[in-house]
Parts: structure tokens; C-alpha cells; sequence
């Protein structure tokens, strides 16, 4: 049995049994028990705690095809962004690069073997303004990437990082604050960048 099972039930069983021994309390007060009154206080009590298990905190479940459907609006919207801002990051063998829209030339790159920090920066004007950031620091230059620019290609780049912090990377989508995040940092340990290049 789950813990939150296990919760139910018992709140469950606490509000039936108060509401039982109150009517009974009250009936006994007036010199008869109204077993009626004492049934619908129970029944009364029994929705108080089951509503809000199983109707109100009940995640919404999304089917395949509404999913498909979020994808694909995120997916308009960032190209959308890209032709708006004149310009996109790809991925290129071991590097992140900044490309100009029409010559596809590059304008700036993040080389994964001189990268020496990632940062998750977040702030708190979302959801409908920008909030959060990858922040690469290589050779002290920074270099940062909205989220609203992210492609799978872009993030396993990152999540490919030996060491990377993926249980920060969670808390920072979680976040609506202003923070900064540390997610990864070269040192000793991880010289080689990735987890492939790991035993």
C-alpha cells in the first residue's frame, strides 16, 4: 500500500467515525438517536475527504494526441522566435554554434572542450516572458541560451556533460524565482566532457 493510500484511508476512516459519534452525541442530547441525520453526516463526511483526493488534486492525464499537439505549438513558437531573432543554435560535432538565419555562417560557439562551467539561470517573469537560461562560461566568456531555443539536440548536449547535475537542472524547471544554479563545473574528474567518454 502506497502512502498516500494509506493516508486516505485513514483520513477517511477519522472523518467517518467523528461524524458517527457526533450525530450520536447530538441524538443522545435530545434523548433519541436519528440514525437518518447520523447516515447523512457520514455520507457528508465521506465526500469531504474523498473529493479532494479524487476529483480536485487529480492531475490532468493528456492523451498521445494532445501531447503531439503541445509539441507541435512549442515547436511553431520557437521557430516563430528563430526567425524573429535572425539567427539559432545547432549542435556541431562537440560544439553549440550561433547561426545567422540566411548565410547559416556562424556567429559565436560554445566548444565543449575549453567549456569550464554550465549555470541555470532562472527569473521570475514567467510564464510569459523568457525564464530560464543555460549559461556556458568557456575561457571566461559567457554565452547563454534560452530556453525557448532548446531542441533535443541542444539539451542531450548538455545532459552528455560528465558530471552534469540533472537533479538541479529538475529544480530549476521547477523554480519561479530569480536564482542561479550551478550545473556543471570541469575539475579533475570530468576533463574527458562526457558520459560516453567515461568507464
Amino acid at each position: 500500500m502506497t502512502p498516500a493510500r494509506k493516508s486516505f484511508i485513514i483520513e477517511l476512516v477519522a472523518a467517518i467515525g467523528m461524524a458517527f459519534v457526533i450525530s450520536v452525541l447530538l441524538g443522545l442530547g435530545y434523548g433519541k438517536v436519528n440514525w437518518t441525520v447520523s447516515g447523512i453526516l457520514v455520507v457528508l463526511a465521506a465526500l469531504m475527504v474523498c473529493v479532494p483526493h479524487f476529483i480536485i488534486s487529480r492531475p490532468k492525464k493528456f492523451s498521445q494526441k494532445e501531447i503531439d499537439t503541445l509539441r507541435a505549438l512549442a515547436e511553431k513558437e520557437r521557430l516563430k522566435l528563430i526567425q524573429r531573432l535572425g539567427w539559432h543554435w545547432v549542435v556541431r560535432d562537440t560544439s553549440l554554434c550561433r547561426l545567422d538565419n540566411k548565410t547559416n555562417k556562424v556567429i559565436e560557439s560554445v566548444d565543449r572542450r575549453i567549456l569550464t562551467e554550465v549555470w541555470g539561470i532562472n527569473t521570475d517573469e514567467g510564464p510569459f516572458l523568457e525564464d530560464f537560461w543555460f549559461l556556458c562560461i568557456c575561457n571566461g566568456q559567457e554565452y547563454s541560451i534560452a530556453s525557448e531555443l532548446f531542441t533535443n539536440d541542444i539539451l542531450d548536449w548538455f545532459f552528455a556533460l560528465y558530471g552534469f547535475d540533472h537533479e538541479a537542472y529538475m529544480q530549476c524547471m521547477a523554480c519561479a524565482d530569480n536564482r542561479k544554479t550551478l550545473l556543471w563545473r570541469r575539475c579533475p574528474q570530468n576533463q574527458d566532457t562526457t558520459q560516453e567518454e567515461k568507464p
